[in-house]
C-alpha cells in the first residue's frame, strides 16, 4: 500500500463560507432591538472570532494550524504550521461526503482536533483517495 499524503492549502470555499454565516448572524443580530453599544460589540468580538477561525481553518496560518496527513494502513500523522507532528487515529464523528470531508482525528494524551475539508482544501486526486479512504476502510492501490 502506497501512503497517502494530503497537503492542506488555504480554501476560498471556506472563508466564503465563514463570511456569509457571519454576515448573516450580524444582520439577524441588528433586527433585534439592543442598546447601540451591546450591538457594536457584538459585531467587534464576533469579527474577532471570525479572523481567529479563517487564521486557523481556512487560511491555515495559526501555529496550531493543520499542514499536511500522511495516512498509512492504520497509522495518521498529522503535521501543524510550527512543525510538530502527532501521531492520530481517526475518531467518530467523521464524515466523507461528496461535497466536503469532515475530519475529527484524535491525538494520544492531547485534544480532539477537527477539520474541514472542501474541495479547494488539498489536491482533487488525494481528497478522491481519503475520501475513498474514509468510505472503505484502509486505502489500497
Amino acid at each position: 500500500m502506497r501512503p497517502l499524503d494530503l497537503h492542506l492549502k488555504p480554501s476560498r470555499y471556506l472563508t466564503w463560507a465563514a463570511l456569509v454565516v457571519w454576515a448573516l448572524l450580524v444582520a439577524l443580530l441588528l433586527s433585534v432591538t439592543l442598546l447601540w453599544w451591546q450591538n457594536l460589540a457584538f459585531v467587534v468580538l464576533s469579527s474577532w472570532l471570525l479572523l481567529r477561525w479563517l487564521r486557523r481553518y481556512a487560511w491555515l496560518r495559526a501555529g496550531n494550524s493543520l499542514q499536511s496527513i500522511r495516512i498509512n494502513v492504520h497509522q495518521w500523522r498529522l503535521q501543524l504550521a510550527n512543525g510538530q507532528v502527532h501521531d492520530a487515529q481517526l475518531a467518530s464523528g467523521s464524515r466523507f461526503l461528496p461535497g466536503f470531508i469532515i475530519l475529527r482525528m484524535q491525538v494520544p494524551a492531547g485534544p480532539v482536533l477537527w477539520q474541514l475539508l472542501l474541495a479547494d482544501s488539498a489536491d482533487v486526486d488525494g481528497l478522491r483517495r481519503l475520501r475513498v479512504w474514509g468510505r472503505w476502510g484502509s486505502y489500497t492501490q
